[in-house]
């Protein structure tokens, strides 16, 4: 009895542990780190196409302007359009792999925070 209690414990700390991540986020403050390393990824990011770069900062301000006005689902999706254009540009060449790759990692957590914030926390802040 006493075993089946340790373990029955231990797994409810495995996966409240598991869940932490997915629930840690519960307003835009949260994540505000990661729109800002998105920002300056795609300000240093060796980017061989001037209007490729141009698209991305619109995309991101158009996020950023959306996440604001407490619309994040519009802010998500901007988000993966500027993931999508990011890989696009990785794929052609005017973007290297390893940049394309910090540059897709910076906005899936951006617009992953956003969601776990939609899902069930809070726009407080988005003013």
């Amino acid at each position: 009895m006493i075993r089946r209690t340790v373990l029955v414990l231990a797994c409810g700390s495995w996966l409240a542990a598991i869940a932490a991540p997915a629930s840690a986020f519960t307003s835009i403050e949260d994540c505000q780190p990661w729109i800002d390393q998105l920002r300056t990824g795609t300000d240093h990011v060796a980017i061989t196409d001037d209007d490729g770069r141009q698209k991305l900062r619109e995309h991101l301000k158009q996020a950023q302007g959306e996440v604001k006005q407490g619309n994040l689902r519009e802010s998500i999706e901007k988000l993966k359009r500027f993931q999508g254009r990011a890989a696009e540009l990785t794929a052609q060449g005017k973007v290297s792999d390893s940049d394309g790759a910090q540059l897709g990692n910076f906005s899936e957590g951006a617009w992953r925070c956003l969601e776990a914030v939609q899902s069930g926390g809070s726009a407080r802040g988005a003013d």
